[in-house]
């Protein structure tokens, strides 16, 4: 007689706590859902439930689990976290303190969840890794916004057209969107407050935005208070529903505890896009739009 669909789960999950690989899913809001015994003691986890950015916070402080060299936790996190999960799949490598290195594959399915998978690759040509390191760590700083510590332009294009390009490759199209975002009325803020907390307004904004998206959307900032974001396997209800979301607590914030009734808006132009598009068209639909938007008086979202 054929096993259940249980059984094989259950046979499954017993096999993966048996290899030395790091196993490990997560959920749409970046949480453990699954772990297996060798990503719990290289990680430190005890179960399920908890978030990559609280586990990451957590071996940071009591030097454990990845090593993560920066004396801004907070700031390395956000930056980490704005692309994680914005590539269908990813492989890099770190250095676990006490000297193990994994090579990770990270692969994207298309409800938001992600795999993990940890290999042991430290007797692989030891004498490269720091130059290996050093490149990355030059190719991330390439691709972050400076100031807010998000994806800048150049990576939000790059991540479009491999996005345009997979479809392609794979012949299956898949739904997705893309909002052109920008901050109302920025200009008469630094105007009146100064650039400094203009740029406080920038990073608050980022930051709520990172904390309200799912792990596989991405956003980030293509040039002075304009951003993007974009949202697979996503329609353009669901879409419009998320940013509403974001906007009603953007409206809400008061974000500079020096001048409390100080608050902003943000208007955007959201589109459905298809791989079949090309990124700079798409782009130039979704800014007509945010025009629109700003044409209904701000604080409005066109599509």
């Amino acid at each position: 007689m054929a096993r259940s669909n249980q059984s094989v789960q259950f046979d499954l999950i017993a096999m993966f706590d048996e290899i030395p690989n790091c196993v490990a899913v997560f959920n749409e809001e970046d949480r453990i859902v699954y772990a297996n015994e060798s990503f719990r003691n290289a990680y430190f986890v005890e179960g399920t439930g908890q978030s990559w950015s609280e586990m990451m916070r957590e071996n940071f402080r009591h030097q454990r689990g990845p090593i993560i060299e920066t004396d801004d936790i907070d700031a390395w996190l956000k930056s980490a976290e704005s692309r994680r999960g914005t590539d269908p799949y990813r492989s890099f490598e770190i250095e676990l303190h006490g000297g193990v290195w994994l090579w990770i594959t990270e692969t994207m399915f298309a409800d938001g969840a992600m795999l993990l998978i940890g290999s042991d690759i430290s007797k692989l040509k030891p004498g490269t890794r720091s130059l290996r390191l050093q490149r990355d760590s030059a190719l991330r700083a390439s691709f972050t916004d400076e100031l807010t510590d998000v994806p800048n332009r150049r990576y939000i294009m790059l991540q479009l057209e491999e996005w345009r390009k997979a479809g392609e490759a794979r012949k299956n199209r898949s739904e997705a969107c893309l909002a052109v975002i920008d901050i109302d009325h920025f200009k008469p803020i630094n105007d009146e407050y100064g650039h400094e907390i203009g740029d406080r307004i920038l990073v608050h904004f980022c930051e709520l935005f990172l904390d309200n998206i799912r792990l596989n959307d991405l956003f980030g900032r293509i040039g002075g208070e304009e951003f993007v974001l974009f949202m697979p396997h996503c329609n353009v209800d669901q879409a419009r529903a998320r940013l509403s979301e974001v906007a009603a607590k953007v409206r809400s914030a008061r974000p500079v505890a020096e001048y409390p009734d100080l608050h902003y808006t943000f208007s955007a132009g959201l589109v459905a896009v298809s791989q079949d598009d090309g990124v700079e068209a798409s782009l130039r639909r979704a800014d007509d739009l945010l025009y629109d938007a700003k044409d209904a008086g701000r604080d409005h979202i066109a599509s």
